[in-house]
């Protein structure tokens, strides 16, 4: 490059136009990963919307497990704590506030 004041080196450089037609297609292209990205996050999203929902199954599950007298006291407060523990890391990575 010959100077640093210029950006573009060669004056034909300078006067080359791009159709509008082109410039729409660039831009269009430019969102492709945008959207693919959306996309992502959306399955990601998704991906723990299902776990944290699986999360409240099991805690329901133990709950009944409890009331049935087939689990200790003991043995429920701590699962029910890590489930508890578990659902709240969902909803703080979702968003969730209760």
């Amino acid at each position: 490059m010959r100077g640093a004041t210029s950006t573009l080196p060669e004056p034909e450089l300078r006067t080359i136009e791009i159709g509008s037609d082109i410039v729409r297609a660039l831009v269009e292209e430019s969102r492709i990963p945008d959207e693919d990205e959306r996309q992502g996050h959306s399955s990601e999203r998704e991906s723990l919307q299902s776990a944290m929902a699986d999360t409240e199954r099991k805690a329901a599950r133990l709950l009944d497990g409890y009331l049935e007298g087939l689990i200790e006291p003991k043995a429920y407060r701590k699962k029910a704590e890590d489930l508890e523990t578990e659902a709240n890391r969902f909803r703080t990575t979702l968003g969730i506030q209760l």
